[in-house]
């Protein structure tokens, strides 16, 4: 199997270079902004531009701007293929229409010639166009090796995270694919999970993970650091730093997120064959209530308190995390219809918002069984997930999505018969 991947490595830049690094940078965003607006203009007129004539404009753009000839020219013409990209995926229907890039949001540049860079391993040195041991250049860029680079490389991309800077290897390896699970396999060690707030992450084994990444202290921290930069005048050296150290928190807590997910999903992935999650909206459900002048939301900060509670998990990172460690370790992940597994009774079936006595609490007014809430939600998950595996591995014509809708619809059955049930018994 030939498998995609990055390999990351913290450079450690001086003065000179990060000075360098930010002027590569500025450049790109300046190129990657006019092509832009070039190519809003032309679709205005009713006609198309691409890379390549843009490209092709670039040395007549030097011309006009001589500082852009200190910029590699590669690093530009990789700007004019981002944005070249950022138009496909629109047309493609994958993202949304591609905006201007920021100062504060675009500080990356990519190299995209690998015959043009090397890593020095006894020196652990990178050796990249204008960072070399020539006197014109500024010097090789010292990189902390933490683990093997394997695989043929196919770009480097320098990019800042908080106030720390990285090179990014993409490569391309040959790798042994894990055998892919028989339908038993996966049916014996299938296992739910109920993404929640309170619980992040709960399995319907009753093993709950997750935490809070963003808690009180580094709320509270962030706070401090926006209120010390409100205080500072703007253009000056102390706004900057300041700017920089609110950075730096963010991507320390990123950092945190993405790592205990990457654990929780190796773990997941390599335990279990069938792994059944919600197929939950996470943009819609995380979308601001503060409406417009005319119409002002409701319960704006509550709404917002959630919002950021719900991002903090993870549940989309998560997903992604998921889908693509399924196929290195031969299992499969299926989602099914999120509706009424919390107010559904695990044992029995029975569909009741009552049955819902607390957020951690779950008793069924008609059996009477008791569990953890979220955990209770996690087996029904479960069940929807093995009902439609089972009806795709015995051929029963139904694809997964419309299983979980049949299975709901039988919940919303059942719920309207209990309530009937109720009036009669009343």
């Amino acid at each position: 199997m030939l498998r995609r991947q990055a390999y990351r490595y913290r450079i450690y830049p001086t003065s000179a270079q990060e000075a360098f690094f930010r002027q590569i940078a500025g450049a790109c965003r300046f190129v990657y902004n006019l092509a832009l607006e070039q190519r809003e203009r032309f679709s205005r007129r009713g006609r198309a531009i691409g890379y390549v004539p843009q490209a092709n404009e670039l040395p007549a753009l030097k011309a006009e701007a001589p500082w852009l000839n200190a910029i590699p020219s590669h690093c530009l013409q990789s700007a004019l293929r981002d944005l070249d990209r950022a138009f496909a995926d629109f047309f493609d229907g994958h993202a949304d229409y591609p905006r201007y890039r920021h100062r504060s949001r675009a500080e990356s540049f990519r190299f995209p010639d690998p015959k043009q860079f090397h890593v020095d391993v006894t020196s652990s040195a990178l050796i990249a166009p204008k960072f070399g041991k020539t006197k014109k250049d500024f010097g090789a860029l010292a990189i902390r090796l933490h683990r093997p680079l394997c695989g043929k490389i196919k770009n480097l991309t320098i990019s800042r995270d908080g106030a720390a800077w990285y090179a990014s290897f993409s490569v391309e390896r040959q790798v042994k694919l894990a055998p892919q699970r028989s339908a038993a396999e996966m049916s014996a060690t299938a296992v739910g999970i109920d993404r929640g707030v309170a619980s992040p992450f709960v399995l319907s084994t009753g093993e709950a993970f997750g935490q809070t990444t963003e808690g009180p202290r580094e709320q509270l921290r962030l706070r401090r650091l926006q209120k010390s930069l409100s205080r500072k005048r703007k253009g000056s050296n102390n706004r900057r730093k300041a700017i920089q150290r609110i950075a730096a928190h963010k991507a320390r807590i990123a950092h945190c997120r993405k790592d205990s997910l990457h654990k929780l999903t190796h773990r997941i992935t390599k335990s279990h064959g069938l792994i059944v999650l919600e197929k939950l909206a996470i943009a819609n459900m995380t979308v601001s209530a503060a409406g417009t002048a005319a119409e002002p939301g409701r319960n704006v900060v509550q709404k917002s308190g959630l919002n950021r509670a719900i991002l903090d998990k993870g549940w989309g990172e998560f997903r992604r995390q998921l889908g693509y460690k399924a196929e290195w370790h031969g299992c499969r992940v299926i989602e099914v219809d999120p509706r009424f597994t919390s107010q559904t009774c695990s044992e029995c079936d029975h569909v009741d918002a009552v049955s819902r006595l607390s957020q951690a609490e779950f008793c069924c007014v008609a059996c009477g069984y008791e569990a953890h809430a979220d955990v209770n939600a996690a087996r029904n998950i479960l069940k929807r997930g093995r009902a439609a595996f089972a009806n795709e591995t015995t051929g029963g014509g139904l694809p997964l999505a419309v299983c979980g809708d049949l299975a709901v619809r039988r919940s919303a059955k059942q719920k309207a018969k209990g309530a009937s049930l109720k009036k009669v018994a009343a």
